[in-house]
């Protein structure tokens, strides 16, 4: 074996660089945040071979005075901490000293800075750090970083870098992280010679929602909501996509905490649980959020990119980010979306049913066929002061649309094709999913009763056989407990056969064999021992999924018009539980534009 020595400074650079220059979007990253540390007010970017020959930042910052410059490319040296404590509570974005030596140390890198008010500026000129020479130098307040022949020290390392297009591709997306992240920063983006991107400085929401559709994508503000909610020292502000404007990768999701773009995990979780109940199977929400809390309770000290952090309270911060945006989308109402036809309007702005509203709507609710209503009014929202006995609306709706009494979903028209349900409100025309709409109505239902503990069975007149295969019968009686939970009595009368005597209540009218057999793949998949209990919702998300009104179903006046109240109360209702909308509407105005009528 070889003697332990110590290595060569040059090489420890060069190792040391491996973490934290990795390609040139992780040089872009560190540039970006000197200059947003030094109070950058504009920041411009140009690079040639997606910045593998050439990066070039320029701010117009504190600049870096002529005697700091030798130490500017020394490695741990930083004017952002000075002991073990400042690490506790860090409030700048760079701290460890480590990214132009790193930098130097596998690049020509150039350093021209002039300090506000200076007389002149310094440039410093290094292949590495042991070479660095300074000299007077033309220029303005502010720092122009230039780093030249990337890995040209360690052609090794160029092996490992991606097509150019790739390699930019990766550049842009940290770009215009930073700019979501600094609103109140200009930016501009170069590719060799030809300007990309220019985003003036943001000071207002509005010039904000211009830079969002221009970075996220256009449109993204019309189908995104707003959010802003504080607990204690914790903020989450920013804008999150509809449900129904969501992609296919998770490509247009920035996480941004106090300042600092990041991929967290915890924060990710947070997000995706919030979404679980309103987004369509392998589909990822949009979002720009920021997170800000004490630094104290921060540590960006876990990885050489910052990339990562830690908090010291992770529940808190978890169940703090999952109740907001909960909350956000529980309450959300769109008062339109794009239809599938391109000469259909385009969404509005989305709006929020004010809790006044739900109050007046649940207090003055049409009837409709005891079917359902009577179990609501017997156990539901409708036990309150005021509320209406059950009764069955008649053919015609009870009130003109034009009314000021009409409800947000308006009064119910017909059905079409017995698949959607048509009413007027006082926008104008409302079309309905009466499946999607009626499963949400269960699952909001069926999630709430399962978790208050008071699922009510409904005993069957009549029990019903259900012949089975040998390793389902198997698996219905390990899970007789689970199932009894959920309101179903199953016992086994033989090798193959099962006989139902009892479902639950909200579901008594659903074809109870078709609900058994489509519980059945549920059950099989989740696992006898653990799985129902461990995956509730997907279990009660199955259960209304499968006893909802189907297409084809003739569904009564009276029914519809309480589906449409329903919808009103119910938690989530913009969205069917697998992310589909629930319904659409055009205002008289957009029919007005869409016949050309005044044209």
């Amino acid at each position: 074996m070889r003697p332990i020595q110590r290595l060569d400074p040059l090489v420890a650079d060069q190792i040391a660089a491996g973490e934290v220059v990795e390609r040139p979007a992780s040089i872009i990253k560190e540039l970006i945040e000197n200059s947003l540390d030094a109070d950058a007010r504009r920041i411009d970017i140009a690079v040639e071979q997606a910045g593998i020959q050439r990066i070039e930042v320029v701010d117009d910052g504190f600049g870096i005075a002529r005697d700091d410059l030798p130490l500017a490319t020394e490695r741990h040296a930083t004017s952002k901490i000075s002991s073990s404590e400042d690490l506790a509570c860090i409030g700048t974005l760079g701290f460890r000293g480590e990214a132009l030596a790193s930098i130097a140390s596998v690049a020509h890198l150039t350093i021209i800075s002039q300090v506000r008010d200076a007389e002149t500026a310094w440039c410093l000129s290094a292949e590495d750090r042991s070479s660095a020479r300074i000299k007077p130098a033309a220029g303005e307040a502010g720092s122009r970083v230039i780093v030249e022949d990337l890995f040209h020290s360690v052609p090794a390392r160029r092996r490992f870098l991606k097509s150019l297009n790739a390699e930019f591709s990766a550049l842009e997306r940290t770009f215009v992280r930073a700019a979501l992240a600094s609103p109140q920063v200009a930016f501009t983006l170069a590719r060799d010679g030809r300007e990309l991107l220019n985003l003036p400085l943001t000071d207002s929401a509005e010039a904000f929602d211009v830079r969002l559709d221009r970075l996220v994508g256009k449109g993204f503000v019309e189908k995104s909501v707003a959010i802003d909610e504080s607990r204690g020292s914790l903020r989450l502000h920013g804008r999150v996509g509809l449900p129904t404007n969501s992609r296919a990768r998770p490509d247009r999701q920035t996480c941004i905490i106090n300042g600092r773009p990041v991929t967290d995990r915890l924060f990710a979780i947070a997000v995706r649980q919030a979404f679980s109940d309103v987004l369509f199977h392998g589909r990822h929400p949009m979002f720009v959020l920021n997170l800000e809390l004490d630094p104290a309770d921060l540590d960006v000290n876990v990885h050489p990119t910052k990339n990562e952090v830690r908090f010291s309270d992770a529940k808190l911060v978890r169940d703090f980010v999952f109740g907001s945006l909960h909350r956000t989308l529980r309450d959300l109402r769109p008062s339109s979306m794009p239809g599938s036809h391109s000469a259909l309007p385009s969404p509005g702005v989305p709006l929020l049913i004010s809790a006044q509203e739900r109050r007046r709507v649940s207090s003055s609710s049409p009837g409709a066929p005891a079917s359902l209503f009577e179990y609501e009014y017997q156990h539901g929202d409708l036990q309150r002061e005021g509320a209406p006995e059950p009764q069955v609306i008649g053919d015609e709706a009870p009130t003109s649309p034009t009314s000021k009494d009409v409800p947000p979903l308006g009064f119910a028209i017909g059905q079409l094709h017995h698949i959607y349900v048509l009413s007027a409100n006082r926008e104008g025309l409302v079309l309905t999913d009466m499946h999607a709409a009626h499963e949400r109505i269960l699952y909001e239902r069926l999630k709430r009763e399962f978790r208050d503990g008071k699922v009510s069975a409904q005993l069957l007149l009549i029990p019903i056989s259900v012949e089975v295969t040998h390793a389902e019968a198997e698996l219905v009686e390990e899970s007789a407990s689970k199932l009894a939970a959920l309101g179903f009595e199953i016992d086994r009368r033989g090798p193959t056969q099962l006989l139902v005597r009892s479902v639950p209540s909200l579901l008594g009218n659903a074809d109870v064999e078709r609900l058994v057999r489509d519980l059945l793949p549920d059950l099989e998949e989740f696992g006898s021992s653990q799985a129902v209990a461990e995956t509730q919702d997907r279990v009660l998300s199955s259960m209304a999924c499968h006893s909802a009104w189907r297409a084809g179903d003739n569904m009564p006046l009276g029914e519809m018009n309480h589906l449409l109240r329903r919808m009103e109360l119910t938690e989530n209702f913009a969205q069917c539980n697998h992310g589909r909308p629930t319904y659409v509407v055009w205002s008289i105005n957009e029919l007005d534009r869409l016949f050309m009528r005044g044209q």
